[in-house]
């Protein structure tokens, strides 16, 4: 639901004259298993965002860290804090206001995007979103 609403969003934003198309924002980035530091494979996605977001200066957004099911469930909220924070700082160090992130917040493996218990799914399920509001 939060993905379709995100979806709607950019759409209709992606319609206003001078705004970027939607492709240029992306929902969510990957980790590695028992890691916050951002992948080199997905900090290209990250400076899209940024890039997005300093585009559009009044778009405002909460990050979600998220993790796979290993791992007590202290451990995994802690592990999904630190992700979305590690996103936070290379956003401001792009230039975003720290204002525009209204929120970080970890939900550890509770939200899992595929609750399967493969190596493809836990792969998926570590992640940060970014949810504009």
């Amino acid at each position: 639901m939060k993905y379709a609403r995100l979806v709607l969003f950019i759409t209709l934003l992606a319609g206003w004259e001078g705004a970027p198309a939607a492709e240029t924002f992306v929902p969510r980035i990957h980790f590695d298993r028992d890691s916050f530091f951002i992948l080199e494979s997905e900090r290209s996605l990250l400076e899209k965002n940024a890039e997005w977001l300093n585009r559009n200066p009044r778009a405002v957004l909460i990050l979600e860290g998220h993790c796979d099911e290993w791992g007590e469930d202290g451990y995994n909220l802690q592990l999904g804090d630190s992700r979305a924070r590690e996103v936070k700082a290379r956003l401001i160090e792009a230039g975003i206001d720290p204002e525009r992130m209204i929120m970080v917040v970890s939900y550890g493996e509770s939200r899992p995007l595929d609750p399967r218990a493969t190596r493809e799914a836990w792969d998926v399920n570590r992640r940060v979103e970014f949810v504009l509001r």
